[in-house]
């Protein structure tokens, strides 16, 4: 059996405080990385809670033009039943003309 000496013991106690000197330096690296991830993370939350708000301004936006054009949309269809209104009364007049001509010519 081979004895330890105080040599042996030195380098054991100094390697495993190597260890966990290295350890303690990947924890701490870790623990910064994840910090950068929280400090990320958060900035896309604010970042999401801006892209909503101006994607609600858009929305109230296309709304109010929707007004506008469904009002368009009324005076277009009163003009349009206008507009066949007078052009069916100017076909019966003369569509009656000819008639009269065609039925009754005159002598």
């Amino acid at each position: 059996m081979s004895t330890v000496t105080e040599g042996d013991l030195k380098r054991l106690e100094d390697l495993i405080t190597g260890l966990a000197q290295r350890i303690e330096q990947r924890f701490d690296a870790v623990e910064s990385r994840l910090d950068r991830l929280e400090t990320k993370v958060q900035d896309l939350a604010i970042s999401v809670v801006k892209i909503e708000s101006k994607v609600d301004g858009l929305e109230k936006r296309i709304d109010d033009t929707i007004k506008p054009i469904d009002s368009v949309d009324a005076r277009l269809n009163t003009f349009t039943i206008g507009f066949f209104s007078i052009f069916g009364v100017f076909v019966t007049g003369v569509l009656t003309v000819i008639g009269k001509i065609v039925f009754f010519p005159n002598p």
